[in-house]
């Protein structure tokens, strides 16, 4: 109960949340021994239910990415079935989106099927959640791994914004640009509104910046 309300409290103050691991919506929503708030949490929290889970096990190690979601374009991906010398996935949790904003992102490939993993966009309010119903590190393949959590990372981050512009004294235009803190931004200029080229790389430390 604790660590649920640290979570919510989290979630509700707009943090995103990204979660992975085999049994999570086994131990909160199985059909006899978790309690209404484990339940209320799985599908509150993490946008969630409990899948189709035959034997609970979605009987595939391959993931696929699903079309127009985060992941679209990264390529399908396996996590170790207990001979890739991570550790073995023995019940990775089939699950279904929940809710308003929710959405498959991954499926399994093979076996029983199902969805892997869940994005929640933060309409209906609160953070953005990532919810992987295996364990991200057992990802067999560096360069999958790698392109997932930079997907995730895009997904979390906050697009540069236009925010405002003034004249300096000697007539230069002060631009200011609000997102994500820690982002290098690269500012394109153009004569024409066709032909772009860079102008120069610019910091965001605070979450605001100007140039």
């Amino acid at each position: 109960a604790p660590e649920r309300t640290v979570i919510t409290n989290f979630q509700n103050a707009g943090g995103h949340l990204f979660v992975s691991g085999a049994d999570i919506a086994w131990d909160l929503d199985r059909a006899s021994g978790p309690s209404a708030a484990d339940c209320a949490f799985l599908n509150n929290a993490l946008h969630a239910d409990l899948g189709a889970d035959a034997n609970h096990n979605s009987g595939s190690y391959t993931v696929a990415p699903v079309g127009a979601t985060i992941f679209t374009g990264s390529g399908n991906a396996t996590f170790d079935n207990g001979t890739r010398g991570i550790y073995w996935v023995q019940n990775p949790d089939a699950l279904t989106p929940l809710g308003a904003g929710a959405s498959a992102a991954l499926s399994y490939v093979g076996g029983s099927g199902g969805t892997a993993a869940v994005q929640y966009d933060g309409s209906a309010g609160g953070g953005k959640v990532v919810y992987f119903g295996f364990p991200f590190e057992t990802i067999t393949n560096a360069a999958a791994r790698g392109a997932y959590m930079a997907d995730i990372l895009r997904f979390f981050s906050k697009p540069a914004r236009f925010e405002a512009i003034a004249w300096l004294p000697d007539q230069r235009p002060l631009v200011t640009l609000g997102g994500e803190p820690g982002l290098t931004y690269t500012v394109l200029v153009s004569t024409n509104l066709t032909i772009w080229a860079p102008l120069t790389n610019i910091l965001n430390v605070t979450g605001t910046v100007s140039l």
